[in-house]
């Protein structure tokens, strides 16, 4: 089965796979046809099942069931060996997401314009920074600031609240320095930083101001 223009799943013969969302950590996946049939007993069909997701924690495992019909109310069965695969006859469905590609940064994917033009128009008169938090367990400091070339904070970027949670972070910054006063024109320095129990990690980038 592979994806038309539509989203639809297909296979060759034009059969459509059913997809069910159960909620935001779970889909259900409906064959129109046995996959068995036509096998002899004791044989069973292996199914590959190849799907995107997107992880911010360490060591999350994905759990797949199967439905069986042998009884009119049907009953979830699991899909995995004591190695965390669907079949022993491979060893290459692991179950378990692993981040150490990304070298223990907590930041990751981060999205910000480059220029903010604070005059009211309409047109960036807002800067939004967006990124990852990945591999904290729990709630921890985490924000946004922005500094001038001297080092001086002149202002803050407003989020969810203090403290930052595994996921999409998303903060916005009008332009107005601590005590509400539009900055002056130039170039300033933005600083995404979290509060983490071995140590904080913090990530910089440049932003202009202009009028």
């Amino acid at each position: 089965f592979v994806p038309g223009d539509d989203g639809v799943f297909r296979d060759a013969g034009g059969q459509a796979l059913e997809r069910i969302a159960t909620g935001e950590d779970s889909i259900w996946v409906r064959f129109p046809f046995s996959i068995n049939a036509g096998l002899t007993t004791g044989e069973h069909a292996l199914v590959e099942v190849q799907f995107e997701s997107q992880s911010f924690r360490e060591g999350i495992e994905f759990a797949s069931f199967v439905r069986s019909f042998d009884s009119d109310e049907g009953v979830f069965q699991r899909v995995d060996t004591a190695a965390k695969d669907a079949t022993e006859l491979v060893d290459s469905s692991t179950a378990r997401v692993s981040l150490m590609a990304l070298q223990g940064e907590l930041i990751q994917d981060v999205e910000m314009g480059q220029v903010l033009t604070p005059n009211g128009d309409g047109i960036n008169d807002q800067l939004m920074v967006r990124f990852a938090l990945l591999k904290v367990l729990e709630e921890r400091p985490l924000g946004v600031e922005f500094y001038d070339l001297s080092g001086r904070l002149v202002g803050r970027g407003q989020g969810a609240g203090a403290l930052g949670k595994v996921g999409a972070q998303e903060f916005s910054w009008d332009g107005r320095d601590l005590s509400g006063q539009v900055v002056p024109p130039g170039i300033y320095l933005c600083r995404i930083k979290v509060e983490a129990d071995q140590k904080d990690s913090q990530l910089m980038r440049l932003v202009n101001v202009a009028y």
